[in-house]
């Protein structure tokens, strides 16, 4: 794929539509307790998902459908200079359709609750 400034983006580029979509879906299926690598995985922050009991409610023809739908949003977050992200809305819900949404990375870290460690 050209950009309109000659240079060539790989499809798998996460600024494209199939390597948003695709780096997406691998992401969700490894964080959630029904996704394809939680039997084995060893990523703290993925362990939190699975820990917390996180599922992944939908098929992967759904997600892909989703985000064809959001990419007008998911551009304009990538013209605006940030990444987008998808956030649960709630929290200690699943990754379901009616429960997710595209934000912006910067809007996603300032919703997070930073936890104090204590020792």
């Amino acid at each position: 794929m050209n950009r309109a400034d000659g240079k060539y983006i790989p499809s798998d580029d996460p600024r494209t539509l199939a390597g948003f979509r695709r780096r997406r879906w691998n992401l969700l299926n490894g964080r959630t307790v029904n996704g394809y690598k939680a039997a084995n995985n060893t990523n703290i922050k993925n362990l939190q998902y699975i820990n917390k009991g996180i599922e992944l409610r939908i098929t992967k023809d759904e997600f892909y459908e989703w985000c064809n739908a959001q990419w007008d949003l998911i551009d304009s977050i990538y013209k605006s200079g940030e990444k987008p992200t998808i956030d649960r809305i709630n929290s200690n819900g699943h990754y379901e359709l009616s429960n997710m949404r595209i934000i912006s990375m910067s809007e996603n870290l300032a919703r997070r609750k930073w936890r104090k460690k204590t020792a």
